[in-house]
């Protein structure tokens, strides 16, 4: 049962992308760009994506006449002059919109173009940018280029005012900027079975803790927990088995987009410590979703230990006792399902001895604290949790 006592009173500014959700979606992104103004769009994905003929097949039937051509030239590390090399495109086909296809690096480049083609900065300027601000931006006054996004991971990159690229040699630089959610975006289930089983298993961590993150964020609401707790009712019953039953694959794309529906917001993400070690493990060259896979049962654990006022929510999204150790385990079982790692020594990143430097780096990111209010984390308490996880 669901205690109303003392509910909050709360404001929820946030403008969500138009949705189109199901088996052949893709088939209508003609029409959804025309209701936004679009008639030439440019796609802009990774060179994997782009040669994909059973995934860049029904994208370019679905777009019909009004594709004005390709950039695949995203990277994994999402370099900015991958938004620039798009822009070039953008500007020799005359496209006036951008479709952003595949994982989180390629939708974060895409982001990156809509705001480079507000003003045309060059390079040496934008890192200039980024080394004074630690992010990018765009004039407050600027329109930008009407984008659909179609995602073909659960990584949860999609529905987000924010982002980051990176720099050669240079820094890491974050996006956040309202204008940067998606006017439309598409989740095809067929468009996910496209992609190759260890890339989902990885983004699929990734997305399932964001819907246990909202469940427990102390900058949460009434709205953001409804979606959480039932986007992960629906990832942790499909996820399992998604990559071998269509119907497991279709409950899971439900569950992806209901768990980021609201989560990126003007007035703060619903990220929080999960998110905060997968951004420094990813700087010691983990991948994302094994770093993620690692932490979630092991933060969620020190979390519930400190501060037990998510635990009903994540008892009931998860569909099990309302308790911290049957909550775990259920985190557990989700990552097991998906064959991911369970331990920090078994995946190539930092040694034992670099930890210390690990725990410093998280508790210095700025989403660590955005757990429950009883959940103030340390270095010292950061490193303890470092440790169960090695």
């Amino acid at each position: 049962m669901i205690d109303t006592s003392g509910v909050p009173s709360f404001e929820h500014a946030y403008t969500s992308a138009d949705l189109s959700v199901g088996r052949g979606a893709v088939d209508e992104l003609d029409e959804a760009l025309a209701r936004h103004g679009v008639e030439r769009a440019l796609v802009v994905c990774g060179s994997n994506v782009g040669a994909n003929d059973d995934l860049m097949g029904p994208l370019r039937a679905g777009l019909g006449s009004r594709l004005a051509g390709v950039f695949d030239g995203t990277t994994p590390d999402k370099d900015v002059m991958g938004a620039y090399g798009a822009l070039d495109r953008l500007r020799a086909t005359e496209a006036d919109g951008l479709v952003a296809v595949g994982g989180g690096s390629s939708l974060d480049v895409a982001k990156a173009t809509r705001l480079l083609a507000a003003d045309h900065r060059r390079p040496a300027r934008l890192e200039r940018e980024a080394e004074r601000t630690g992010s990018i931006g765009a004039p407050a006054d600027a329109d930008l280029l009407p984008t659909a996004v179609v995602p073909t991971t659960f990584a949860g990159a999609d529905l987000s005012i924010g982002g980051s690229v990176s720099f050669p040699d240079g820094p890491r630089a974050g996006m956040g900027d309202r204008r940067l959610m998606p006017d439309h975006a598409v989740y095809d289930p067929a468009l996910f079975e496209t992609t190759p089983a260890g890339a989902l298993r990885g983004s699929a961590m990734n997305g399932f803790d964001k819907g246990v993150e909202s469940c427990y964020a102390r900058n949460a609401n009434p709205v953001v927990h409804a979606t959480a707790t039932r986007g992960l009712r629906y990832l942790a019953d499909g996820l399992p088995d998604c990559l071998d039953d269509g119907a497991a694959m279709e409950r899971a794309v439900v569950g992806v987009v209901l768990v980021q529906y609201g989560i990126s917001r003007p007035h703060g993400t619903t990220l929080g410590p999960i998110h905060a070690f997968g951004h420094t493990l990813r700087g010691d060259t983990v991948q994302q979703g094994e770093a993620h896979a690692v932490a979630a049962p092991h933060v969620v654990n020190a979390v519930l230990a400190e501060d037990r006022s998510g635990l009903d929510r994540l008892a009931s999204g998860l569909g099990v006792a309302n308790d911290p150790a049957s909550v775990v385990a259920a985190v557990r079982e989700v990552r097991d399902a998906l064959a991911l790692p369970s331990r920090l020594r078994d995946v190539d990143g930092p040694s034992e001895d670099e930890l210390d430097a690990v725990a410093e780096a998280t508790a210095a990111d700025g989403i660590v604290g955005n757990g429950p209010p009883g959940f103030d984390p340390t270095v010292e308490t950061l490193r303890a949790t470092l440790d169960a996880m090695w």
